[in-house]
């Protein structure tokens, strides 16, 4: 397999897990740098003028680089000698080829943050933005905004306290989905894996694209819910407060699924929970955690809301339902 081939094999949606790590122990090793900066470079190259291609790489990558924290200078990317090994290389390709089309310099330093499960992160971005990381989150950005607009790419769910500038909209992007704001307070939840795209807006006015065959408004108390793989939007008003709870270590779940709720679990409390079962897959649970619970003393408590359920006492940060 040459190295074009490979790098392109990794950057396909169809990745599985061998592919990944071959990518990963190949593109480690110091050998053959000129061929990968090479294939690379050709990767680059056809990647103009595609601009479709621009935001399914980043979500694509997003995916598999999750994991990896990091901040790098590039200069000139592909065309000089001087690439990082590892993965920020591919995370590096993709902020370059979107943030590209937004006219930002040659020369740049693209921030990558990371939340770890367990853990959020509290972000000021150059324009003075606030923004509030939650586990299991990457975003990227450039470390100046000189466009016209300002942009970041989200993987994950974060709350933006956007900086109101008139004549700089602010733009996060998530694979295909775009919010468009100029000054407000919103929290976004667009993780890979997760079915559904969730939107809910506490001030000010933001634009939707990428979200069904129309672009949305939102307002103060206005949510939507975007399910993207029937194409379909609910929209409804809501208390903002209990979407925004979880920057404080606070939980609610409204008529929530267990399965999302065993997830949401997992990012709070940085554990990993294995379901053997499905006979719980049609609960819907209501509840809110708002007074720093154990871990022991929340699965207790879904233990009284959902009959029969069973689990066994987190042991080296695993938890198993039975």
């Amino acid at each position: 397999m040459t190295p074009k081939q490979i790098i392109q094999r990794y950057f396909s949606a169809k990745t599985g897990k061998d592919t990944s790590e071959l990518f990963e122990k190949w593109f480690s090793d110091s050998h053959s740098r000129e061929q990968k900066e090479q294939a690379l470079k050709e990767i680059w190259d056809n990647a103009e003028g595609r601009p479709d291609d621009i935001d399914e790489q980043f979500n694509i990558l997003s995916r598999r680089i999750r994991k990896n924290r990091r901040e790098f200078r590039i200069r000139n990317l592909l065309l000089a000698g001087s690439i990082a090994a590892g993965l920020a290389v591919p995370l590096a390709v993709a902020g370059l080829i979107a943030l590209r089309r937004s006219a930002v310099p040659e020369e740049i330093r693209i921030v990558q943050k990371y939340a770890a499960n367990g853990k959020t992160e509290t972000l000021l971005l150059p324009d003075s933005t606030t923004v509030i990381l939650n586990s299991g989150s990457t975003l990227l950005y450039p470390s100046e905004y000189n466009g016209k607009e300002r942009t970041a790419f989200l993987s994950g769910e974060a709350i933006f306290k956007v900086a109101r500038n008139k004549e700089k909209p602010f733009i996060v992007k998530a694979g295909d989905f775009n919010v468009r704001v100029l000054g407000t307070e919103f929290d976004l939840r667009v993780y890979p894996d997760e079915r559904n795209v969730e939107l809910t807006v506490n001030r000010g006015c933001v634009q939707t694209s990428g979200c069904g065959d129309n672009d949305h408004i939102l307002r103060a108390g206005d949510r939507i819910v975007f399910d993207k793989a029937a194409g379909t939007v609910r929209a409804e008003k809501v208390e903002p407060d209990k979407y925004f709870a979880w920057k404080d270590g606070k939980l609610y779940f409204s008529s929530e699924s267990f399965r999302n709720i065993v997830k949401k679990i997992e990012q709070r409390y940085g554990v990993e929970i294995y379901v053997a079962t499905d006979r719980y897959d049609n609960e819907r649970i209501t509840a809110k955690f708002i007074s720093g619970e154990s871990i022991e003393e929340l699965m207790g408590t879904l233990q009284e809301l959902i009959p029969g359920l069973e689990f066994d006492s987190p042991r080296d940060g695993v938890i198993r339902i039975r």
